[in-house]
């Protein structure tokens, strides 16, 4: 059991010897806390194939898919695309991750509505609100984009609204900033929802002027 605490490394003789004898760790343990810990051996691996500045993108998909046909699932699907988009900015090919993004938010739109709208949701959160993309070339363009287009999908989500007011401020466009924070505000009380202390202090930056 604390084995499985402390965790396995994918690939190692003690990850194999797990492997070949789940059974019997289940018997000392319990099934889902093996089964858990020879998955993240897995995830961390791909995580690793990722970071590897020496991994090419092959490497990587093949990475992936190993997790998918060990884990099939939901969560395989948001592993691939993990492995993916991260690779991209770790090696800075900034258009093939805005292409790769393009592609998962059609696919997802069409697929189902909220799930689309999810995956806009994400998108945005890395590239409006991540320092990581502040100088990066494009980046504004395409989240004010993607966030206008949540808006025409379902105007009451409030993560464009958001994302709109940082990218703004990123721009050192205050009108804009404080126009789409008002506008987060405003959308956050019409539903209903509260507004944490965290996002209201995230707010209050964007709003002083520099």
């Amino acid at each position: 059991k604390i084995l499985m605490t402390i965790g396995l490394e994918y690939g190692s003789e003690i990850y194999q010897y797990v492997t070949n004898n789940k059974e019997r760790f289940v018997e000392i343990s319990d099934k889902q806390t093996v089964e858990r810990s020879l998955e993240m051996a897995n995830y961390w691996y791909v995580v690793s194939i990722m970071r590897n500045k020496e991994a090419s993108f092959e490497d990587v998909k093949k990475a992936a898919a190993d997790y998918s046909n060990a884990y099939p699932g939901p969560q395989s699907q948001r592993m691939e695309r993990m492995a993916y988009l991260g690779y991209y900015t770790d090696k800075k090919q900034y258009e093939e991750y805005f292409k790769l993004q393009d592609q998962y938010i059609a696919e997802d739109l069409k697929s189902d509505k909220k799930t689309g709208i999810r995956t806009i949701q994400s998108a945005l959160n890395d590239v409006a609100m991540n320092n990581s993309f502040s100088e990066v070339k494009d980046a504004n363009g395409w989240a004010i984009k993607k966030a206008n287009q949540l808006i025409k999908i379902d105007p009451q989500v409030t993560t464009s609204y958001i994302a709109l007011a940082s990218v703004y401020k990123r721009m050192g466009n205050q009108e804009l900033t404080n126009k789409y924070a008002d506008l987060y505000l405003s959308k956050k009380k019409e539903s209903g929802e509260d507004v944490t202390q965290r996002t209201m202090d995230y707010i209050n930056q964007l709003r002083k002027e520099h």
